[in-house]
């Protein structure tokens, strides 16, 4: 074999080993890169396990409770559970309050929704609760962001805020409503009416809406949102004033005749505020008149 010839077939057997080295490193390299492929899929689906899944959107919080409040979730088909200050109140779940007690909810915006006792409530959507009765007060305070749609749906008339602080009292028959100021748009599905800051409304079962105006100092906004409750006097009905009791104390007013009552809707009285928890200025407002409270809140003649 000749010089030419043994180096001619040294070049192509070291040609031949090296594209084999090649081949043999480019399978390594791929079984490599397939290994930590598959260790880093593993590692993302481990952390992706581990994180919390969404749930639905908070629509308030529960900013205070005092006295007897009951949660029932699955849309109000679940057991009464006692609501906790921890819970995040959803869509369908059913708030049920006792009488004389009171809660203050909280949504994401700021708005604040204080609610009175013997109230039952539910959040049918985002932003539509449905009172079913009772009493609240809507608090859209300065340091709420605005855009919060939120609408009071009753088996009246829906009620939309217009940037405001008001109330909704929902009865068998009827719903009023008082603005304390701003104003909100009342929807009864024929039309839409608004009502501005210190006028209310009354909303009747066919849907009528029919003008209020307020009395200095009326509104459950004097003791439904406060820790201290005040309770207006001067130059108010009786009937009145002992309405806003019965609601702040949760006892069911009635009247031992109906003279008495007629007599209650005509007597005007006088006198500065009263800071006194709702059953103690019930006894305080009486002593003034010629009534008096038989348990729980019936009002009768004084002897």
């Amino acid at each position: 074999m000749t010089d030419d010839t043994r180096e001619a077939v040294y070049a192509a057997t070291h040609a031949a080993w090296r594209r084999h080295v090649r081949k043999r490193v480019q399978r390594r390299q791929v079984a490599v890169a397939a290994g930590l492929f598959g260790v880093a899929l593993l590692g993302s689906l481990a952390w992706l396990a581990r994180q919390p899944t969404a749930g639905p959107p908070q629509l308030a919080a529960v900013e205070s409770i005092a006295g007897d409040v009951v949660l029932r979730e699955d849309s109000g088909a679940a057991a009464a559970a006692p609501l906790q200050r921890t819970h995040s109140i959803h869509k369908g779940e059913l708030i049920q309050t006792a009488p004389g007690s009171k809660l203050t909810l909280r949504r994401p915006s700021g708005v604040l929704i204080h609610v009175g006792g013997d109230t039952e409530l539910q959040w049918q959507t985002d932003d539509a609760l449905r009172v079913t009765r009772g009493i609240l007060y809507v608090d859209t305070n300065d340091g709420a962001r605005d855009g919060d749609a939120l609408e009071i749906l009753t088996h009246t008339g829906r009620i939309r805020h217009v940037g405001t602080r008001f109330s909704v009292q929902v009865e068998a028959l009827d719903v009023r409503v008082l603005v304390r100021d701003g104003a909100v748009a009342i929807g009864t599905g024929r039309s839409e009416q608004r009502v501005a800051s210190g006028r209310g409304a009354r909303i009747a079962a066919g849907g009528e809406v029919s003008a209020l105006d307020l009395a200095p100092g009326e509104g459950p906004w004097q003791w439904l949102g406060s820790e201290r409750p005040e309770f207006a006097i001067e130059g108010r009905r009786l009937d009145d004033v002992l309405k806003d009791m019965a609601l702040a104390s949760g006892l069911p007013l009635s009247y031992d005749s109906s003279q008495i009552e007629a007599s209650a809707r005509e007597l005007v009285l006088h006198g500065p505020a009263l800071g006194l928890e709702a059953r103690d200025a019930i006894d305080a407002v009486l002593l003034t008149t010629q009534f008096a409270r038989r348990a729980p809140l019936e009002i009768v003649a004084r002897p």
